[in-house]
């Protein structure tokens, strides 16, 4: 999933995430880069199983 500057803007919890990374996107840490490389995959593999419709 590629995330652009014009994404959409219907989804909150989307949105919320960028304003995160957004926020934190000058902090790198040890502890940030960790997030970004295994947390955030997760957040997004799960996110993405949670909003794909069941068939």
């Amino acid at each position: 999933m590629k995330i652009t500057q014009n994404c959409s803007i219907s989804d909150p919890l989307k949105i919320r995430i960028l304003k995160f990374i957004i926020h934190f996107q000058s902090v790198w840490t040890v502890e940030y880069l960790a997030f970004e490389k295994l947390i955030l995959p997760l957040i997004w593999h799960r996110y993405n199983e949670l909003s794909t419709p069941r068939s």
